[in-house]
């Protein structure tokens, strides 16, 4: 706490990581009554990296942390959820990750901060949905969102395959 006149609270730049939560991966049913369900990675969730955000004082910042996608008995895969960091009329949000397919004749993984593999032969993974340049409400950070595609299936077993994963940048 800052004792005497606090009428002046000053701005600050930080560094800003904002990371979406994960896939869920393919379901694995060795029985499944009659059906064979073998599943693919899940994506990573978005990566939005900004390094000299501004920051102003006396102001209250919210970050809501996404979390992984919730498991299913089901066919289809849940994507996780978004992370946003918002206040000042700033928002950052890191999608979810793409869940990831499962053996079907559809090309079956969801697309999300980076996106879901693919099981069924033949198919691509799904696509990364997390921009590359953020607008905050303020201005638009060039470059800033990372996340990748979901890896393609095999055309030979097995033929699942990998979420896809992040692009990450090292601070100096």
């Amino acid at each position: 706490m800052l004792a005497g006149n606090n009428a002046y609270a000053p701005s600050v730049s930080v560094d800003i990581l904002v990371v979406g939560g994960g896939g869920t991966g393919g379901p694995w049913n060795p029985s499944g009554g009659g059906l064979m369900y073998r599943g693919s990675g899940g994506g990573a969730g978005g990566l939005i990296y900004i390094s000299s955000f501004p920051i102003t004082g006396n102001v209250s910042y919210t970050t809501t942390v996404g979390a992984g996608g919730a498991g299913s008995s089901g066919t289809l895969q849940n994507r996780g959820s978004d992370s946003v960091f918002t206040g000042n009329g700033r928002t950052l949000t890191a999608l979810g990750g793409g869940g990831g397919g499962y053996s079907d004749s559809t090309n079956n993984g969801q697309t999300g901060g980076s996106g879901g593999g693919q099981w069924y032969p033949g198919y691509t993974g799904a696509s990364a949905t997390q921009p590359a340049n953020t607008n905050d409400g303020v201005q638009t950070w060039n470059g800033t969102g990372f996340g990748n595609k979901g890896g393609d299936s095999g055309n030979a077993q097995p033929y699942g395959s990998g979420g896809g994963g992040e692009i990450g940048r090292a601070h100096v």
